[in-house]
């Protein structure tokens, strides 16, 4: 649960209590980017499970985008993705200005933002935010898959390690899927070697059950796929 509240006046005071609640010698921070329909609330909770669940040592930030935070808000929280850029490519220059390393980690339609924000750093030619990134997990992402190549193509240097968590039975991405009129998304790609030799490291979760019987979440709520995941070297 949430216990308390506290409003930074300003970027130093932020990092000031960030730097305070950094373990001895550690120089890395999570980033966590939440998807579509989510609230900042729900955003809150979504990290604040993530990181009891992974035993996250060292500290984590939620970039909340403005979502519309409604099931029918699809098309204004695609406008709101491209609207968050300026903002998390501030946050993750601020964090990284301080020798200090950020592993991103987005869910949904939150992916769209990480990939467009890491293409926009690249394509300004002021790339050390780039240099700073220890990895990259995108869960159940909600790109085209022309898209994510195009983007990903642009970004350079491109992070590493960078995996795709991508399930089959994803319920919510053959809506989105609908609703933009393509084949399939990102996060419910069947051909790995559609990506055209990214250096990018797959991971099929079609066979785990989670709490979410949408199969969108299964990365958070399956047992079996969280301790899955926390063998992988992503960010460490």
């Amino acid at each position: 649960m949430t216990v308390e509240q506290t409003l930074y006046d300003d970027a130093p005071s932020f990092l000031a209590a960030l730097k305070a609640a950094e373990p001895p010698g550690a120089t890395e921070v999570v980033v966590f980017v939440h998807g579509f329909n989510v609230n900042n609330a729900e955003a809150v909770y979504r990290l604040a499970q993530i990181a009891h669940d992974f035993e996250a040592g060292v500290p984590v930030v939620t970039y909340s985008w403005p979502s519309a935070g409604s099931p029918r808000g699809y098309v204004y929280d695609r406008d709101s993705v491209i609207f968050s850029r300026d903002g998390l490519e501030s946050l993750l220059r601020m964090l990284t200005e301080d020798n200090r390393r950020v592993l991103l980690v987005a869910h949904s339609m939150g992916s769209q933002l990480v990939m467009e924000t890491l293409r926009q750093i690249s394509i300004s030619g002021h790339r050390a935010p780039l240099e700073r990134i220890s990895g990259v997990a995108l869960i159940s992402p909600d790109i085209d898959e022309d898209v994510f190549v195009q983007q990903a193509h642009r970004i350079r240097p491109f992070p590493q390690p960078f995996a795709l968590m991508v399930s089959r039975q994803d319920r919510a991405l053959n809506l989105s899927s609908w609703i933009t009129g393509t084949p399939s998304r990102l996060g419910s790609i069947s051909n790995p070697a559609r990506l055209r030799g990214l250096p990018v490291q797959v991971i099929d979760l079609s066979g785990y059950r989670g709490g979410d019987r949408t199969g969108h979440s299964t990365a958070f709520t399956a047992p079996a796929a969280i301790q899955l995941l926390k063998t992988l070297d992503v960010g460490g």
